[in-house]
């Protein structure tokens, strides 16, 4: 019974290290949402069985994914920044257009006056 929950387990973990190597916040998100899916699983099993199934390798699993948690995390916060950042400077961008273009045209920065 708890040979499925083990590779529940260890297929959660191989997913967490695929989300630690990765530098793409596609992939990134993908991993989490499968994450998201097998901790489902594992919660319904558990449920299913009328308390919380454990042993000694779904244990090892469980201290293998908190050390990788936190590689992980201080990863996802930098790409969070990455992305805020990315969407302030299109705002930026978006607002400095708005603002002149009755009279300029604005690219990437740089006015042009078309008054004539």
């Amino acid at each position: 019974m708890l040979n499925q929950k083990e590779e529940w387990f260890k297929q959660f973990y191989e997913v967490t290290l695929e989300a630690t190597e990765s530098k793409d916040p596609d992939q990134i998100a993908a991993c989490m949402d499968e994450r998201e899916k097998l901790i489902g699983k594992i919660d319904e099993y558990d449920q299913l069985a009328g308390r919380v199934l454990m042993n000694d390798a779904i244990q090892a699993y469980i201290q293998d994914i908190q050390r990788l948690d936190q590689v992980l995390l201080p990863h996802m916060e930098v790409q969070k920044q990455e992305t805020m950042e990315k969407i302030r400077s299109l705002k930026n961008g978006r607002l400095l257009k708005n603002q002149y273009s009755p009279h300029y045209q604005v690219s990437d920065g740089l006015f042009y006056d078309k008054r004539k």
